[in-house]
C-alpha cells in the first residue's frame, strides 16, 4: 500500500561557518590595509584612511549575507536563496552545469574548505559563488550535479531521436576515476616562466606600487639623485658609463625573468589534469590552489598555440573555450589553458583525450587565395612608406635605413605567413591554422556552431576574395573563427558545408 505521506522536504542548509572569516577577511583587505599603508607610509592626500570607517558596515552586511544565504541540492536543480530586504532564489539545473571550480588559499586548505564557483553559459560571471563549503560538502555537490547533469543530458538526447546521425558527440572515455593525464614537472613549469613576459606586468605592478609609496614625485628622479650621492657621474669615464648601463640592463633583464619565472611558480605548480569518465579536472597553484572542471562535450573551441620561444624550445599550449564564465583569472589559468606547456611530440596524445574526433595528422589542408601574398605586401608597403614619410621629417636621413629594413622584413614575412594560413574540414570538425612568428592552430566542433556569416569587404571584392566567420556559444569578438582571404567558391562551398551540417548536428552546451 503506497505510503499516505509525501517524501521529506530536501533541507536547506548554509554556507560553512568560516565563510564570515574569509568575508571579513576580504572587507579588511580591501579596506582596512590600504587605510593603514597611508597611515605610515603615504603622504599627500590621505582619502583611504577614511575609507577605513566603511570596514564597520561592511562587516554587518557579512554577517547578513551568511545568516540569510541558503542553498538546496534538488533531484535535478541546485537552489539558492539569500537577501533580506529584496529576497532572491535562483534555479540552476544541473545539466546546464558549465563549470564547477575550486579555490582554495593556504587558510582554506589549513580549515578543510574551498571557495566554490558554479558557472553556466548564461553571462560573463558565475552563476553561484559559495563562500566557503567543507571540502566533503563540495565533494557531495559534484556528485550530485554531475549525476543529475548526466541524466538531464540523457533524457535531451532521448527527446531528440530524429535528429540525424551527423552530431559530432564526444565517444565515451573508458570508465576511470582521477586518471591522470597531464603532469606538468616542476622543470617545465620553471621553462614556461622563463619563456614567457609576464615579468614585465609584474614590474609595471611594483613600479606603480612604489610610486603611490614614495613621496618624491619622480621616482626616477630620486634614484638619480641617489647615485650621484655615492660617486659623481661626471668623472666616470664614457666607456666605463657605456658598461655599467648594459650591466644594469642585464640585471634588469634578469629581474624580469626571475619574476616570470616566480609567476609561473605560485600560479603553476603542481599542475595536474585528470579524466573523470567525460570530465578533465585541472588543479594548480603554490599558495592558492585553484581546480577547474572541463566538461569534454562542452568544449567550444580548441586552441593550440606556440610562440617564438616555444618553438625553440620544442613545446606548444592548448587552451579552450567553454560558454562558461570567465571572469575570474585563476579559473582561466587552471581551465582555459588546459595544458600550459608541453613537448610538441605529445601533442597528439593529449588531443587524443581532450577532443578524441579531431586528428590533426589527418587533415587535409586547403590555401588561401593565390593572391594574399600580393596584397599583404602592398599593405606593408604602404604602412613602411607612411613611416618613413614620418622619418624624413623629424629625423636625420640615415634614420630611414628603419622602415626600409622593415620593408624587406615584412615581404619575408608575409610569405611564410601567407604559406601557413590554411583551413581543413571533417565529418566533425573545421579546423584553421595561422602564423608564421605565433602559430596558432584552432579547431571548433560543427555542433558548437552558433552562427555562420560570409562576408566580402570592399577591399575584399577588389581582389575577388571573400571572408567566412564563425562564432560558438560564449565567444566574444577575441574567440571569433575567422578565415580571410579565401577564393569566392571556395567561401560559399565552406560556407553551404557548414550551414549544413551545423543545422544537421544536435547543439550540445
Amino acid at each position: 500500500m503506497p505510503s499516505e505521506h509525501p517524501p521529506p522536504a530536501v533541507p536547506w542548509r548554509r554556507l560553512h561557518p568560516a565563510s564570515l572569516l574569509f568575508s571579513i577577511g576580504s572587507s579588511a583587505r580591501g579596506l582596512l590595509i590600504p587605510g593603514l599603508f597611508v597611515v605610515f607610509f603615504g603622504s599627500g592626500n590621505r582619502y583611504e584612511f577614511w575609507l577605513m570607517l566603511f570596514f564597520i558596515p561592511a562587516v554587518l552586511l557579512a554577517i547578513i549575507r551568511y545568516a540569510t544565504f541558503r542553498f538546496r541540492l534538488d533531484d535535478d536543480e541546485l537552489m539558492i536563496r539569500h537577501g533580506v530586504l529584496t529576497k532572491n532564489e535562483r534555479h540552476i539545473p544541473f545539466h546546464r552545469v558549465q563549470n564547477i571550480d575550486l579555490i582554495q588559499n593556504p587558510l582554506h586548505r589549513l580549515l578543510s574548505v574551498a571557495t566554490v564557483r558554479i558557472e553556466t553559459a548564461s553571462g560573463t560571471d558565475a552563476e553561484a559563488h559559495l563562500q566557503v563549503l567543507s571540502i566533503d560538502a563540495v565533494d557531495r555537490m559534484r556528485e550530485r550535479v554531475f549525476a543529475g547533469r548526466s541524466a538531464g543530458t540523457t533524457s535531451v538526447e532521448l527527446d531528440s531521436s530524429e535528429v540525424e546521425s551527423t552530431d559530432d558527440r564526444v565517444p565515451p572515455a573508458p570508465a576511470s576515476t582521477g586518471e591522470a593525464v597531464f603532469i606538468m614537472s616542476l622543470s617545465e613549469v620553471l621553462l614556461l616562466g622563463a619563456i614567457s613576459a609576464r615579468g614585465l606586468a609584474i614590474l609595471g605592478a611594483l613600479y606603480g606600487f612604489m610610486w603611490q609609496l614614495d613621496p618624491i614625485e619622480n621616482l626616477s628622479g630620486y634614484i638619480e639623485s641617489s647615485i650621484g650621492q655615492i660617486v659623481d657621474l661626471g668623472e666616470i669615464p664614457k666607456s666605463l658609463q657605456v658598461i655599467g648601463g648594459l650591466v644594469l640592463a642585464a640585471v634588469l633583464a634578469i629581474g624580469i625573468q626571475l619574476c616570470s619565472v616566480l609567476w609561473a611558480l605560485i600560479r603553476l605548480y603542481g599542475f595536474r589534469l585528470e579524466r573523470h569518465g567525460e570530465d578533465l579536472r585541472s588543479r594548480c597553484g603554490l599558495f592558492t590552489q585553484v581546480s577547474g572542471t572541463i566538461p569534454r562535450q562542452r568544449i567550444q573551441v580548441l586552441f593550440v598555440q606556440q610562440t617564438p620561444a616555444m618553438r625553440l624550445f620544442g613545446r606548444v599550449a592548448i587552451r579552450v573555450k567553454t560558454a562558461g564564465a570567465q571572469s575570474d583569472s585563476s579559473a582561466q589559468v587552471s581551465r582555459q589553458w588546459i595544458v600550459p606547456l608541453i613537448h610538441k611530440s605529445r601533442l597528439p596524445e593529449l588531443l587524443a583525450v581532450i577532443q578524441p574526433e579531431l586528428s590533426p595528422q589527418d587533415l587535409v589542408w586547403t590555401p588561401v587565395h593565390p593572391k594574399t601574398e600580393r596584397r599583404l605586401r602592398r599593405v606593408w608597403l604602404v604602412v613602411c612608406i607612411l613611416m618613413a614619410s614620418g622619418f624624413w621629417f623629424l629625423f636625420p636621413p640615415w634614420v630611414l635605413a628603419v622602415p626600409a629594413s622593415l620593408l624587406v622584413l615584412g615581404w619575408i614575412g608575409v610569405h611564410f605567413d601567407v604559406g601557413a594560413r590554411a583551413f581543413a574540414q571533417t565529418d566533425s570538425v573545421l579546423a584553421y591554422r595561422q602564423g608564421w612568428w605565433f602559430r596558432r592552430f584552432t579547431a571548433v566542433r560543427h555542433s558548437k556552431i552558433q552562427t555562420i556569416s560570409l562576408e566580402s569587404s570592399p577591399f575584399d571584392r577588389r581582389w575577388k576574395m571573400a571572408t567566412v566567420a564563425i562564432d560558438t556559444a560564449g565567444g566574444g569578438a577575441t574567440e571569433r573563427v575567422t578565415l580571410p582571404y579565401l577564393l569566392p567558391h571556395r567561401a560559399e562551398t565552406l560556407f553551404a558545408s557548414l550551414h549544413r551540417r551545423a543545422a544537421a548536428a544536435e547543439f550540445r552546451w
